[in-house]
């Protein structure tokens, strides 16, 4: 005796009246679809629906096709004279039943050819709907990794759960997060030039979005490696770096720069820009929540800093990443107590330059003005002309910290750059 599958039989009710209705056209013949329990579901005859087929019962059972006579049909409820045959679902399990109305004779030749054509599309659902759960499914793992706080969330379910998708907890990981750039703007567009057809222009922009997804998971087509589409066009990748001991974190962290400058070519096929942040290195849940946070940290503060898409790793970002932490009346106050006497000089942007790439340099002449795109004797200048107006000695450590802390704290709060100037 087959088992009844409850999932294929659910899955073959949604769609049981599209499939009758297309095969009984082909076939010229009129066809029904039933349930394990003899229900039927489809019918190319409206009028049979939601009624009971008892040919179909024995079929069920016995997983084997059955004909019916005119006798046989008389003493069968709801049942006309034709084929019955079985239905199996992808794991081979019976979902129900597909009956051929007709002398037996002549719609046997059709059960078989019928049976399983029902059967591939019904696999084929099935697969859909398998796709769709599990990215459903691991959107949410990677969302509960990041959200995930030590003493408070069940580490052991979290552990369980995501090493079905692959997550091996003896792996060092580098998360890496994605956010499309103008995407709002491209959709935009889609949806103008398919004004006519908005189903088929969010099928389109859906279809982008899976090739992007696509794209990312060619590169990272380790078994280990997880990689979602959350939402917001936004996309993660858990980048499973290798179980080598941390003095190898340097060429790990290389490694995953270098498949993120991928993921920005790739996207730039498809008309569309990115940016993406790219977390520490991390061993186990626990750190990994860290890095993932880390990871999006790093793409807001490159976005904010950069103004323009690119690759930033919060390795270069840990002094504005404490930045963020100070409150905003205490960041205010500071950046008015150091740059107020600069601001009221007409030139004010091009000493904010200066100081900047002065410090960024390391105090190096040559670098600074190479930075600059002038030559080092307007750099001199420019500096003299700061100490003597400012009153204070740019050469000394702690006045270029702080003035570079101010700036950089000013350029936190400033306000952010518009989509359409990139």
């Amino acid at each position: 005796m087959y088992e009844q599958n409850s999932e294929g039989n659910i899955l073959l009710r949604k769609c049981a009246q599209e499939i009758a209705a297309a095969v009984a056209s082909a076939i010229n013949f009129d066809v029904i679809i039933t349930d394990t329990e003899g229900v039927v579901v489809g019918s190319s005859n409206a009028d049979r629906l939601e009624q009971f087929h008892e040919a179909s019962l024995s079929v069920v059972a016995s997983g084997e096709n059955a004909r019916t006579g005119e006798g046989q049909a008389h003493q069968l409820r709801g049942t006309l004279p034709g084929v019955t045959a079985p239905i199996q679902s992808m794991n081979g399990q019976i979902a129900g039943t597909v009956a051929i109305a007709g002398d037996p004779e002549k719609v046997a030749p059709f059960a078989t050819i019928v049976k399983r054509q029902i059967e591939l599309l019904l696999r084929e659902r099935e697969l859909y709907a398998y796709s769709v759960n599990r990215e459903s499914t691991l959107q949410n793992l990677v969302q509960d990794i990041g959200s995930f706080v030590p003493g408070v969330s069940n580490e052991a379910l979290l552990l369980s759960r995501v090493s079905e998708y692959g997550y091996d907890r003896t792996w060092h990981y580098i998360p890496i997060a994605v956010d499309l750039y103008q995407f709002g703007r491209f959709a935009l567009q889609v949806r103008e030039q398919m004004r006519s057809q908005s189903e088929n222009a969010e099928t389109r922009i859906l279809n982008v979005k899976k090739a992007v997804l696509a794209s990312i998971r060619k590169l990272f087509a380790e078994p280990r490696d997880l990689s979602a589409m959350l939402g917001n066009n936004r996309f993660v990748i858990l980048f499973a770096a290798g179980t080598e001991k941390i003095e190898h974190e340097k060429s790990m962290l290389e490694e995953a720069t270098a498949r993120a400058q991928k993921i920005l070519q790739a996207i730039e096929s498809f008309g569309l820009k990115a940016a993406i942040g790219i977390g520490s290195l991390a061993l186990g849940i626990s750190a990994l929540a860290i890095s993932y946070q880390e990871a999006w940290k790093a793409l807001f503060l490159g976005k904010k800093f950069r103004q323009q898409p690119g690759v930033y790793n919060i390795a270069d970002y840990r002094l504005e990443d404490v930045i963020t932490t100070i409150d905003s009346p205490v960041r205010t106050r500071f950046v008015q107590a150091v740059t107020g006497a600069f601001r009221r000089y007409p030139d004010w942007e091009q000493m904010r330059e200066t100081i900047r790439e002065w410090c960024e340099s390391g105090f190096s002449l040559v670098e600074a003005a190479r930075r600059m795109h002038v030559h080092r004797n307007t750099l001199i200048y420019r500096l003299e002309k700061l100490n003597k107006e400012s009153g204070l000695d740019l050469k000394d450590f702690r006045t270029c910290l702080n003035l570079y802390l101010a700036l950089v704290m000013d350029r936190y709060v400033g306000p952010a750059v518009k989509e359409e100037d990139l």
